[in-house]
């Protein structure tokens, strides 16, 4: 069988949250319009991307299709654990979006079972925690609720770190049912255990191990590949709004602080001009009272603390002014290096951007090539089958006109058998009558003989005619057995004759 490819390959997900199995979202996709599910149930959600992608898919399609995901939503050894916000997020953005057709079961997974009657169950997808234990359990315990149509797949069946064991069982149970299995992405395997697996997933199972396997696996890691870098570059755009976001509050910050700068250097010119006030009027004042001594010195005092308050001024100042230009040249600094970062930045981005695109040129051509190769595949098939019904019609043609020639030969052969039978009982009435019977029959004998031998010449004729017709039709059986469509067919006669013996 020839896989079929189908549009859901090309699921662009709306929300692609934090995951090892962003990868395999172009195949979520797939085996959602290739199986068409009437149900389906993921045990082990987390962040949710697998299972956003499955519910994307449905809406996408229109399907009459039952999703849920069954989650404690806590984490594990494997996943981690986690706080209340993973489910809240979740929840927020899963309810408004799918919440008509997908529930999220919050339970242990053995918890969930009641919820599902026997055979209901179209796809199950497998992703709690991979000790070979517990994915063995959820196998066993979930596989009585898988309908005839029920398809399973198991993530991570490349890990063999960590107490990981996806592989092991996937290695026992592989070759128990139809199976394909995905090697990037740490692993997706794809097990029909139901006897009416849809056609195209049965078109799947069947190009394991082949040349055409390793070409949709490719096919479909380099999908996952496109996926993975685009949810990267919109992390990096986030990112990007983020750190621009900062920026502008940390130049924000940065006028707010050269405003507070032009003020106190506003004070400071203020408390200037009230000092050379201050001095203009105790000059004045010395001036006026140079002959009282006690006034004079009362002036020299509060001269000289004034001039003490004045050079305290003028240090504080210098010091707000070497605070603020120390503070500058750090605001400039930072600006500076930031800028930088983000030309990096904006120039890998813009690179990146670059390689992907290329590469989503290269897949859609993949794809094409795919498309084209399915097509010439499907005409050659028709003109196959085209051939085997002329083989087939020639066949019944051949073996109507041999059963002809067979019989007529038969008949020739009868009719030859028993011509020879005639002439040799007319031989045996000419030796009688050659024999001496006496000289009174001579004339009576010699008429007899006359008309034998007429008869037995005629009969020589006609024995003549007939050989040559039989040799006529050997000559013409041997001519339909030489021909191609009869060397052609041998094999059809063959099975022909083995069914009608059985």
């Amino acid at each position: 069988m020839i896989f079929r490819p189908n549009g859901g390959m090309t699921l662009v997900p709306d929300r692609v949250p934090p995951s090892a199995w962003t990868g395999h979202v172009p195949f979520a996709g797939w085996i959602v319009e290739a199986a068409r599910p009437r149900s389906i149930v993921e045990l082990g959600t987390h962040n949710g991307t697998s299972y956003l992608a499955l519910c994307q898919a449905v809406a996408r399609l229109q399907l009459d299709c039952r999703c849920a995901a069954v989650d404690t939503w806590q984490g594990d050894d494997h996943a981690g654990h986690y706080g209340e916000e993973v489910f809240a997020t979740l929840s927020s953005y899963h309810g408004p979006r799918y919440g008509a057709f997908s529930q999220l079961l919050r339970m242990t997974f053995d918890q969930a079972l009641q919820q599902f009657e026997d055979g209901s169950v179209d796809l199950l997808h497998i992703d709690g925690l991979h000790t070979y234990e517990a994915v063995s359990h959820d196998f066993t315990s979930w596989l009585p609720k898988l309908s005839r149509r029920g398809v399973v797949l198991f993530h991570d069946t490349q890990v063999r770190e960590r107490n990981f064991g996806v592989w092991k069982l996937w290695g026992e149970i592989s070759s128990q049912y139809p199976a394909f299995e995905f090697s990037h992405t740490h692993g997706l395997g794809v097990l029909a255990v139901g006897e009416e697996v849809p056609a195209p997933v049965r078109s799947l199972t069947s190009t394991a191990g082949t040349a055409e396997g390793v070409f949709v696996n490719d096919l479909f890691a380099r999908l996952g590949e496109a996926v993975r870098c685009r949810a990267e570059l919109e992390t990096c755009r986030v990112t990007l709004d983020a750190r621009e976001s900062a920026l502008a509050e940390y130049v924000s910050a940065h006028a707010g602080l050269t405003r507070q700068v032009q003020e106190l250097e506003s004070a400071v010119a203020a408390a200037s001009t009230r000092v050379s006030d201050a001095e203009a009027a105790a000059a004045s004042a010395q001036a006026a009272n140079a002959a009282n001594g006690d006034i004079r010195a009362a002036i020299d005092a509060g001269s000289s603390a004034t001039a003490a308050g004045l050079v305290e001024l003028r240090g504080a100042n210098a010091d707000i002014r070497a605070a603020i230009d120390a503070g500058s040249a750090a605001t400039a600094a930072a600006l500076s290096q930031l800028r930088d970062t983000m030309s990096d930045a904006m120039s890998q981005l813009s690179e990146a951007l670059n390689e992907r695109g290329q590469e989503v040129a290269r897949l859609r051509d993949d794809i094409a090539e795919a498309e084209r190769a399915r097509v010439s595949l499907e005409a050659a098939r028709s003109a196959q089958a085209i051939q085997l019904d002329d083989a087939l019609s020639q066949l019944a043609q051949s073996r109507a006109a041999h059963a002809v020639v067979e019989e007529r030969l038969l008949v020739e052969q009868r009719r030859y058998g028993d011509l020879a039978d005639e002439m040799s009982r007319i031989e045996e009435l000419l030796l009688a009558w050659s024999e001496p019977s006496g000289a009174t029959d001579g004339v009576t004998a010699a008429s007899t003989s006359s008309r034998i031998d007429l008869q037995f010449a005629l009969l020589r004729a006609e024995a003549a005619d007939c050989r040559e017709r039989v040799q006529a039709l050997d000559a013409q059986l041997q001519v339909i057995q030489k021909s191609r469509s009869w060397r052609w067919t041998g094999f059809l006669r063959h099975v022909n004759r083995m069914i009608q013996g059985n």
